[in-house]
């Protein structure tokens, strides 16, 4: 079967005339490509360096997404839970529906938030989990930058 593709390679180049591609190397006697197990100097590169430079390619492309997307995200989770855990009375929070309200009180996982006053003055008060609370504004007036999730 390899000889015949040879054949075929032969017959090709020899219709597009001399010196229009890379000669063919001769079969050997073991009908192999005629050179030892060591190559010859203008060989190819061997496939082993061709696999070694796609995976630095690869393992660069990893560490660059690594500091430049996730270890940045994982950082800011990390600063919106510990605040979500120093969560008090008193707070003024914005939902992940866009909901503005100040905390009441806080049972587990809930948080208790006042979000208007009644026509009898009383609040109107909604439980929301924890979770879905995306941004804490600070007494200051500071707003902690809401979480992409």
């Amino acid at each position: 079967m390899f000889a015949f593709l040879q054949e075929i390679i032969a017959i090709a180049q020899n219709e597009a005339g001399p010196g229009s591609g890379p000669p063919i190397i001769p079969a050997g006697p073991a009908g192999g490509a005629g050179q030892g197990a060591g190559g010859a100097a203008g060989a190819p590169p061997s496939m082993g360096n061709f696999i070694t430079q796609n995976l630095m390619m690869v393992g660069a492309i990893i560490f660059i997404f690594y500091f430049i997307i996730f270890r940045p995200q994982i950082q800011q989770r990390k600063r919106h839970e510990a605040r979500l855990n120093q969560l008090k009375k008193g707070d003024r929070v914005i939902t992940a529906g866009g909901v503005h309200g100040t905390v009441l009180g806080i049972k587990d996982n809930v948080a208790v938030i006042k979000i208007a006053e009644s026509g009898k003055g009383e609040p109107i008060k909604v439980e929301v989990q924890k979770s879905s609370l995306t941004t804490i504004i600070d007494p200051e007036g500071a707003v902690e930058a809401p979480s992409n999730r």
